[in-house]
This record gives C-alpha cells, sequence and structure tokens, in this order.
C-alpha cells in the first residue's frame, strides 16, 4: 500500500525568513515535547496552517453555497428530477450526517472527487482506464470550473 504525501512544497512562495521561523517553531516544539508528542504537534501545525488557507478562500470567493447542477431535466418531453443533481444531494447528506463539521470548501472538494469517479466510469466502461487521461481530464474541468 502507497502513502501520499499531502505536505505542499512552499519553497517557490514563502521568503527565507517566513521558512526559518517555522522551522525554529519545529525545533523548539520537539525539545520541548518529545518525540511522542511530535507527531500530534505536527497535525495541529498542519491544520492550522490548513485553516488559514481556506479561511482566505473561503473569504475570497464568498461563498455561500456549492452547485448542485440542474434540478430537473428532460426526459422523453417531460421534466423529471435529475438523476446526477439528486446523486450529488444524497452524497452531501451523506457526508454531512458522518462529519457535520464540513463547511462549502469541503463540500466542493467532495463534488470534484464526485466528478472524478464519474469521469472514471464513463472512461472505464468502455476500455482499460489510461491514469494520463483522467489527470487531463481533471485539470480541463477544474480550469472550467474557474
Amino acid at each position: 500500500m502507497s502513502t501520499v504525501d499531502l505536505r505542499l512544497d512552499k519553497s517557490k512562495h514563502v521568503s527565507p525568513k517566513a521558512r526559518a521561523v517555522p522551522q525554529l517553531v519545529k525545533v523548539w516544539l520537539f525539545r520541548l515535547l518529545g518525540s511522542w508528542l511530535w507527531g500530534k504537534s505536527c497535525t495541529v501545525l498542519s491544520s492550522s496552517q490548513s485553516f488559514l488557507g481556506r479561511l482566505r478562500t473561503q473569504l475570497a470567493k464568498d461563498q455561500v453555497s456549492v452547485n448542485l447542477g440542474p434540478a430537473l431535466q428532460l426526459h422523453f418531453g417531460s421534466y423529471q428530477p435529475n438523476k446526477r443533481t439528486i446523486a450529488r444531494r444524497r452524497g452531501i447528506e451523506s457526508l454531512r450526517a458522518i462529519h457535520s463539521w464540513v463547511d462549502f470548501q469541503d463540500l466542493e472538494i467532495f463534488l470534484m472527487g464526485f466528478d472524478m469517479g464519474e469521469q472514471f466510469g464513463h472512461y472505464s466502461s468502455d476500455k482499460a482506464v489510461d491514469p494520463d487521461s483522467l489527470e487531463n481530464a481533471s485539470s480541463s474541468s477544474q480550469s472550467d470550473a474557474l
């Protein structure tokens, strides 16, 4: 089983002075807390950085809802509830039932995963899936959304 390193390479975007401060904090925390609490402090530090980034993003977007899609679809000359929109709504309801603290940014990321799963289903139903084609499709759909 492989793992994914979720840490961002911020060396391109942060000045050397700003990089030195978190490093000093990490060294100080390690000496103070020892190796047992080191993992816990890294989690707290990472979550704090994530929180600040999420807050900046949400304030910049001024977003108060997510787009689930059209409510109705034309089916054999009459309007019917849109099955895709219903599936997306049910997925969000399930996510909120498990994690009541999710916010709009979490829901947006969830729906991006929903879209990727949908694309994977379309690609894999006909042929063997090329992972590069999925990456290209996801990056183009993300740029379309922006």
